[in-house]
């Protein structure tokens, strides 16, 4: 009996998810150039024409990488600028947040490193190279209104709020490149000492009532 349609897109689904991450160490660690389909394969359990089945060709992976990589940060940023809380709280929100991921699943951290070799390759397909040109620079203006409305609100220090939001993104996605690294052996620094950087004073997050 012919599977369903439902049953053969969640397959689809699952095996394109596999591939993509499968090659993303390969492609953050050798880049484009230096990964082949058959590294792809190997790494995924899969075999050559399967992933051909999925993917045209290692370019199309790569791309999509890419673009899944930026618009998860987009969203995320986006998310937290749409709560309804005091600025403090969402940076200690942010940071809190992206520690826990780094030390939970230390794997997200090659997204980071991902974008950062592909930022300074030329070698990159012209798909790749237009998604970093419009969508990098999203996170920081998001951060920075962020940090803007903050000092409306008098809990971020009085600093240029693009400035504060680089340093944000340049001092968390460097924890990121660390932890793709050395891994576990990597010890993150406490939540405070980066929401530090920005709070006027120390942010303590209530208890759980439950």
């Amino acid at each position: 009996m012919a599977r369903d349609e439902n049953t053969n897109e969640r397959l689809k689904a699952e095996r394109k998810e596999k591939i993509l991450n499968g090659s993303l160490k390969l492609f953050a660690t050798r880049g484009l150039a230096a990964t082949k389909i058959s590294d792809i394969a190997d790494a995924c359990e899969m075999s050559q024409g399967l992933v051909y089945h999925y993917y045209k060709n290692k370019e199309a992976i790569f791309n999509e990488l890419i673009a899944h990589a930026l618009n998860k940060m987009i969203e995320a940023c986006l998310w937290l600028e749409a709560q309804e809380l005091p600025v403090a709280q969402k940076i200690h929100m942010a940071v809190d947040g992206l520690l826990t991921l780094m030390q939970q699943k230390p794997e997200n951290a090659y997204n980071y490193l991902l974008i950062a070799q592909a930022s300074l390759s030329e070698a990159i397909p012209e798909e790749a190279q237009q998604l970093l040109q419009e969508k990098t620079p999203l996170p920081h203006e998001i951060m920075g209104r962020i940090f803007a409305l903050g000092q409306e609100e008098g809990s971020i220090k009085p600093f240029p709020p693009q400035e504060q939001a680089l340093l944000f993104w340049t001092t968390l996605k460097g924890l990121a490149l660390q932890k793709a690294i050395h891994g576990a052996t990597l010890q993150l620094p406490q939540t405070s000492l980066i929401t530090g950087m920005f709070l006027k004073e120390t942010y303590e997050p209530k208890p759980d009532s439950n």
